[in-house]
């Protein structure tokens, strides 16, 4: 998780004096889990790992991370044990095409919750037993009912280093990458490839986390000030 580290030092630091910055430190709509703003957001600790296997002799394009679009347009969405083959899906066969699991929990549940809470992708880490899976290219498309949004196509070989000394295993980090119901998130698998794709997740906004925060703020505060000069006052505000 290096690469992290060297883009929050890259993009947050060299900060001097009384410079009003917003880093999303104290904003209630998000969540930052073990870190505290976008400056150390890989300290989330917010990790998921899907396994996929291409059981086929041809390449699959495997939805990792469905949009609202996605089941319009059809395609194969990873789910726990297979994907939901759409019928209007072009070359979306039997749901044995892919087989898939999630951890720590089953996809469905990553999905799911991605889908009414986005997330920031702060980057993803790919792994094969296929060497020729880290020449695919990962596409990230974005959907609007009012216009038409370019994809972001990111190709895995560029991130192939003479550094690493495995062949099999690469890291992309995925600046301005949000999850969501209006982000679809896919990636070939190549032919009787087991692939290992790796999520690392940054802030969320959450509904139920900014009304938490909230309720803890207003139950300090009523405390401090007492419940019935609050409800004196808002008797004068009327």
């Amino acid at each position: 998780m290096s690469y992290l580290d060297n883009y929050a030092d890259e993009n947050f630091s060299g900060f001097e004096g009384d410079v009003d910055v917003y880093t999303g430190e104290g904003d209630d709509m998000l969540d930052f889990a073990g870190g505290t703003s976008f400056a150390d957001e890989q300290r989330t600790g917010r990790i998921f790992v899907m396994n996929i296997t291409n059981n086929t002799d041809q390449v699959q394009n495997a939805i990792i991370s469905p949009s609202f679009a996605t089941e319009l347009e059809g395609g194969l969405i990873l789910k726990n044990g297979g994907v939901t083959a759409l019928q209007r899906a072009i070359g979306a066969t039997a749901a044995s095409t892919l087989t898939a699991s999630g951890s720590p929990m089953p996809i469905d549940y990553f999905t799911a919750f991605v889908k009414q809470n986005p997330v920031n992708l702060v980057g993803m880490r790919v792994s094969s037993s296929v060497k020729e899976q880290l020449q695919q290219v990962m596409t990230v498309k974005e959907h609007s009912p009012f216009r038409q949004v370019q994809s972001k196509e990111y190709f895995l070989s560029t991130y192939i280093s003479e550094n690493n000394y495995r062949e099999d295993i690469i890291t992309v980090p995925t600046p301005d990458v949000v999850l969501g119901d209006e982000t679809e998130l896919s990636l070939p698998i190549m032919p009787n490839a087991k692939v290992t794709v790796t999520l690392f997740i940054g802030a969320v906004l959450s509904a139920s986390s900014t009304l938490r925060k909230k309720v803890k703020r207003a139950t300090k505060e009523i405390s401090i000030v007492g419940v019935d000069n609050v409800r004196r006052a808002n008797l004068l505000g009327q």
